[in-house]
């Protein structure tokens, strides 16, 4: 169990290493997105929907709508969709004044749930939910995004505080306002803002890392004491590969749904939707060969047999460098080493960030114990000997 508690540490660390239109929204002015060629983009209030040749499906923020579909003029007429062929020669057809999809449409959400939607308003509440496509730890611009019981364990705490790409600041009063302004503009969080949980507890998330790492804490209990890692986003569990596809249990479906690639897995994660595995899983060694785990048992007997490295990650999780309320500082200097490496010795904070960015293995780094830290909350100083004793501080370390 401590070593898949540890490789968890590890794998939450390295998380960090846009017109749905609805009848409301008439008065809204499109401004023309730069774009790829092959890519079309329809005006009015379905500028964000695009399609390429090769693409099976319409795109619309993270929502695809599969071929065969139906759209709407003005008059009513309805126009059949088969292909990015029929839709570019429609929507670039001046004579047909194209102005929605036919509903009721079926819409697949970014990590391939399918959903029926009865009308514009619905389409626009699915993509007004849709999670940011790429997170930066060097930047606190975290892409704002409905977030409630549908796509999280959490709901947002109304009203709150958003931003535009210009720094133009809006107060939204609630959800629906919410949805309004998500699609007429690209929107960002301003924090700190609030999560109330199914209990009505409150939650307050301090900057873009604090609240990625309270909607990853929605994934299911046997996620946490488990080991994901993330090479090549969470492309490994331990020291296993994942072979997929696979199949796992998500957030708001009772049934398994099957991952196709990593990405649709790293969108799960990332999300806080995963619940567990729905088993068999089989899984690749780094010796190539494959290995099945029938139960969380024998999967929890596969990390064990996992070894442990790049424990350094683990002992600056609680410092400064990643929490928004450190547990304690480092005594400096720290001497760290790759496997039958050189020792590294770090004099401060700064010389651990700059080695975090140039190294792109810095995930490797072990700890040479013994180390010191002092701690917050008394000023006390302990000797560490061991990722155990670590691991026995972060128990006493506060939320």
């Amino acid at each position: 169990m401590m070593v898949r508690k540890y490789l968890f540490y590890l794998f939450i660390l390295s998380i960090w290493m846009t017109s749905c239109g609805v009848e409301e929204f008439d008065d809204i002015s499109i401004v023309p997105e730069e774009f790829e060629p092959e890519v079309v983009y329809v005006n009015y209030i379905l500028a964000k929907a695009r399609s390429t040749a090769s693409s099976p499906s319409v795109t619309i923020e993270c929502i695809t709508v599969p071929y065969p579909f139906q759209m709407v003029d003005t008059a009513g007429t309805l126009f059949d969709v088969n292909s990015s062929l029929d839709f570019e020669l429609l929507v670039s057809d001046s004579s047909a004044s194209i102005i929605d999809f036919a509903y009721p449409l079926t819409i697949v959400d970014n990590i391939g749930i399918e959903v029926i939607v009865q009308d514009l308003w619905d389409f626009a509440t699915h993509s007004a939910g849709c999670f940011p496509d790429s997170l930066s730890s060097g930047s606190n611009m975290f892409p704002a995004y409905v977030i409630n019981f549908q796509n999280s364990c959490y709901s947002l705490e109304y009203p709150l505080n958003v931003q535009n790409a210009k720094g133009d600041i809006y107060t939204i009063a609630d959800e629906r306002s919410f949805i309004q302004k998500h699609a007429a503009e690209p929107l960002y969080f301003i924090f700190p803002l609030t999560l109330i949980d199914i209990q009505n507890q409150t939650f307050e998330a301090y900057d873009a890392f604090s609240l990625a790492q309270l909607l990853m804490a929605c994934n299911g209990s046997g996620w946490i004491d488990t080991t994901f890692v993330q090479v090549n986003q969470f492309a490994y569990f331990a020291c296993y590969e994942f072979v997929f596809p696979l199949n796992i249990l998500v957030l708001g479906q009772t049934a398994p749904i099957s991952i196709p690639d990593v990405t649709t897995l790293s969108n799960v994660i990332m999300q806080g939707r995963f619940i567990d595995f729905a088993f068999p899983l089989t899984l690749k060694t780094l010796s190539g060969e494959t290995v099945t785990a029938y139960n969380q048992n024998e999967l929890d007997d596969l990390a064990d047999q996992c070894p442990q490295s790049g424990d350094f990650f683990i002992l600056i999780y609680k410092t400064e460098l990643f929490s928004s309320n450190p547990c304690y500082d480092l005594v400096f200097p720290i001497s760290v080493s790759k496997f039958n490496g050189p020792n590294i010795t770090l004099q401060s904070y700064p010389e651990i960030n700059s080695l975090m960015m140039q190294d792109s293995s810095f995930a490797e780094f072990n700890t040479n114990y013994p180390v010191s830290i002092v701690l917050k909350d008394n000023n006390q100083t302990k000797v560490l000997q061991s990722l155990d004793e670590v691991l026995n501080v972060f128990i006493t370390c506060p939320e």
